[in-house]
C-alpha cells in the first residue's frame, strides 16, 4: 500500500538519528544562512564544522522547513551554513545538527545505494490534470514505459487526502505514450502508478517511492555509514562498531520481511469491459452495456 513518501531531507535525518550523531534545538534569533541558538549550542568553537544540519519545523510548514545543508562554521551558538536556506530561519524553528564524522554527502551516497539495490519499484506521477472534453493525455516518458494503474482525485483542496478512486482498466487504455480515457470531470489530478528503476534522490525535496517503506533504505544506509566510519578507526574501535553494523544489518533483513514492496499487476488487456463514470458520486459503475 502506498503512503506519504519521505523526502531526502527526512531520510538523511533518520539515518543520522540512528547513527546517534545529532542534537536538536530551537532557534533563538532569525537569519537565512545561520541557525542561531544561544541557549543550547554551548559547544566549543568549530565543534559542528562540516557536519550536516536540518530545519525540522518552521512556521506552519513553510520554508525553510525540510531543508538541509552543511555547516561551514560554528561559534558562540551560531551555526553558519555553507549556503543560504530559501527563506529566513524564524525564531522558534526546530532544527538538528550533526557531527562531521558522518558528512551529509556520505549519508546521501549510501541512501541512494540502498535505494538502487531495490531494483524496479512502483512509483507515482501526478502531473496529468483532466481537461475539458479531453479523452487523450500524453504520458511522461518514465510512466509510459510500464503504466500499471490509474486513479482520479475526488477530494479537492486537501493536500494530504485527495480521495483517490481507482479507474478500472477498460475506462482507460494506453498506446505508446498516449493515455486514452473516459471523459472525466475537469481539473482533477490523475495519479499514474508505474514501475521503473529507482532514481537517485539528489535535492532535499526529492521523495522516496510511496511504495517503499523508509526502513528498506534507512537501516542499510546506517550499516554502510558505520562500515565507512570503521575504516578510519583502530582495530579495537572497529570491533565495537562492527557490533552495531551487524545489528543494523539484522534490522535491514527484518525490514525486508515486514515491509514487502507490492508491485501492482499489469492490466489484463485481453479482457476489456466498458465502464461508466458516475459524476454525481465520483465513482465508476459496473460494466455498462448501452
Amino acid at each position: 500500500m502506498a503512503s506519504i513518501p519521505k523526502t531526502l531531507a527526512d531520510l538523511t535525518y533518520d539515518v543520522a538519528v540512528e547513527l546517534r550523531s545529532v542534537r536538536e534545538g530551537v532557534v533563538t534569533s532569525a537569519a537565512n544562512d545561520k541557525i542561531i541558538d544561544v541557549t543550547r549550542r554551548t559547544e566549543t568553537v568549530d565543534y559542528w564544522n562540516k557536519g550536516p544540519a536540518w530545519i525540522l519545523k518552521a512556521n506552519s510548514g513553510s520554508a525553510p522547513q525540510g531543508q538541509f545543508g552543511t555547516v561551514s562554521d560554528f561559534a558562540g551558538g551560531t551555526i553558519t551554513m555553507d549556503a543560504n536556506f530559501t527563506a529566513t530561519v524564524p525564531v522558534g524553528a526546530r532544527y538538528a545538527v550533526g557531527r562531521r564524522r558522518y558528512p551529509l554527502d556520505v549519508i546521501k551516497m549510501f541512501l541512494n545505494a540502498a535505494y538502487r539495490d531495490l531494483g524496479r519499484v512502483p512509483n507515482t506521477d501526478e502531473s496529468v490534470i483532466t481537461a475539458t472534453q479531453s479523452t487523450q493525455y500524453t504520458l511522461p516518458s518514465a510512466v509510459a514505459k510500464d503504466l500499471r494503474e490509474v486513479y482520479i482525485q475526488t477530494v479537492i483542496g486537501i493536500d494530504d487526502d485527495k480521495g483517490w478512486v481507482k479507474i478500472p482498466y477498460g475506462a482507460w487504455r494506453q498506446e505508446e505514450n498516449i493515455l486514452y480515457i473516459s471523459q472525466l470531470p475537469i481539473d482533477r489530478i490523475l495519479k499514474l502508478v508505474y514501475v521503473d528503476e529507482t532514481v537517485d534522490l539528489m535535492e532535499y525535496t526529492d521523495t522516496l517511492s510511496p511504495y517503499v517503506h523508509p526502513r528498506r533504505v534507512v537501516y542499510k544506509a546506517v550499516a554502510d555509514c558505520l562500515s565507512w566510519r570503521a575504516e578510519r578507526l583502530s582495530p579495537a574501535q572497529q570491533n565495537q562498531i562492527n557490533q552495531r553494523i551487524n545489528y543494523f544489518l539484522d534490522l535491514d533483513m527484518q525490514a525486508k520481511f515486514e515491509h514487502h514492496i507490492v508491485i501492482p499487476q499489469k492490466p489484463n488487456k485481453l479482457f476489456v469491459p466498458s465502464w461508466r463514470y458516475d459524476t454525481e458520486h465520483d465513482e465508476f459503475n459496473a460494466p455498462y452495456i448501452p
